[in-house]
């Protein structure tokens, strides 16, 4: 990253082993459907369409001001925030994200979809790896296993980009969203408040039929929530949201939905 070797010759005691606890937003990416589409190539051509559509992502995020931190097989790490602090980063993280999903739909003679989590937290930011040979200056910390989880929690509502509730609230009016509600993620024991990131597509009237259920889910109210989920019903872009929520509402438990054993 030029922002990394920047930083280095700026200020060579920035890269600190001791690490800097600060907030920051996390990006993970998976492209949907590579696995599927290189056991189709020889091993050249699976090669080209990673690079190409990994470069694709990374340059949104770096477009966004964003560092990306690490490439994971089909997929990518980045964070904002990761060399000062950065007031917009949640807006940057969600636009960035906007542009990766647009631009990885629109490749031509393609089959692939993206997936993208996004969280806002503290973490701790430095210099980790094995001393003093191997380093990679990261994020560790339950913001990015948060990430990491949304990134993989797309497949459970059928959406694109998902990002918590801190990530929401930053990012404000910038970003159009749904709530998808209170969801415990593989690997935690809280429920955390979810929503997805929607683009022009959605209607206005499904985001609202989605905020009624979000409002009666939010006050555990079963009745108003059954009825809102009928509402629920009448979009088709909704019906995974919609299903999810009907196994719950339907029980006798919490309206909280649970994704340990999914």
């Amino acid at each position: 990253s030029d922002r990394l070797v920047d930083t280095l010759i700026e200020q060579p005691s920035a890269l600190s082993m001791d690490g800097v606890r600060r907030e920051i937003t996390v990006l993970f990416a998976d492209l949907a459907g590579f696995t599927t589409t290189s056991e189709r190539l020889d091993s050249a051509d699976a090669v080209a369409l990673a690079n190409r559509a990994l470069s694709t992502l990374a340059g949104h995020v770096v477009e966004q001001d964003g560092y990306v931190n690490k490439f994971l097989g089909d997929g990518l790490m980045a964070f904002w925030s990761a060399f000062d602090e950065q007031e917009d980063q949640a807006a940057r993280a969600c636009a960035a994200a906007a542009a990766c999903a647009r631009a990885i739909r629109s490749m031509p003679d393609v089959e692939l979809d993206v997936r993208l989590g996004i969280a806002t937290g503290e973490a701790i930011v430095g210099d980790c790896g094995a001393p003093p040979e191997l380093n990679d200056y990261t994020a560790i910390g339950d913001t990015v296993n948060l990430a990491s989880r949304l990134e993989g929690a797309n497949k459970a509502f059928g959406t694109r980009v998902l990002i918590d509730e801190q990530t929401r609230r930053q990012a404000g009016d910038t970003v159009r969203t749904l709530p998808i509600g209170p969801v415990v993620v593989v690997g935690r024991t809280t429920p955390t408040e979810l929503h997805a990131i929607v683009d022009t597509d959605m209607p206005d009237e499904a985001i609202e039929a989605a905020v009624r259920l979000h409002d009666a889910i939010t006050r555990n109210d079963r009745a108003a929530a059954a009825k809102a989920l009928e509402q629920v019903g009448e979009h088709r872009a909704l019906d995974t949201l919609g299903m999810r929520w009907a196994e719950v509402i339907d029980g006798d438990g919490d309206l909280v939905l649970s994704l340990q054993t999914k």
